[in-house]
């Protein structure tokens, strides 16, 4: 956390005024594609740089998203969250994960996707 950075400074696609970023998703431009999520991914993770985040802001209907590529940060950050977080899951995770890669998670959705027990264990140790 020593080197982290307001959210106006986290790197990501720009949005346009009114259209956010949206249309980047909406068009299926490479590599804004919810079909290739893992594109999106790694494209994000080249602008967060070696243990970054990266966003992306201004979506129709979603909350702002911030996309940490640290796993020792991101398990801080779940240690500090409250008994009952909230997070919201981007329905294209979820589709990549429940639909278009299930031979890959099978019924295991993964700590985003799954409940309060999990995410206990986590904030426990």
């Amino acid at each position: 956390m020593a080197n982290a950075r307001r959210f106006v400074m986290m790197p990501g696609p720009k949005p346009l005024p009114l259209l956010g970023n949206s249309w980047r998703f909406a068009i299926g431009q490479k590599p804004w594609r919810t079909r290739s999520l893992d594109t999106t991914l790694w494209t994000l993770r080249e602008l967060a740089g070696a243990g970054g985040a990266a966003k992306v802001a201004k979506l129709f209907g979603h909350p702002d998203l911030v996309f940490p590529f640290c796993a020792d940060e991101t398990a801080k950050i779940y240690r500090r969250e409250d008994a009952l977080p909230h997070r919201a899951v981007a329905p294209c995770l979820k589709h990549y994960k429940q639909e278009l890669r299930k031979d890959f998670f099978g019924n295991e959705p993964g700590t985003v996707l799954r409940g309060l027990s999990l995410d206990q264990r986590y904030q426990s140790r």
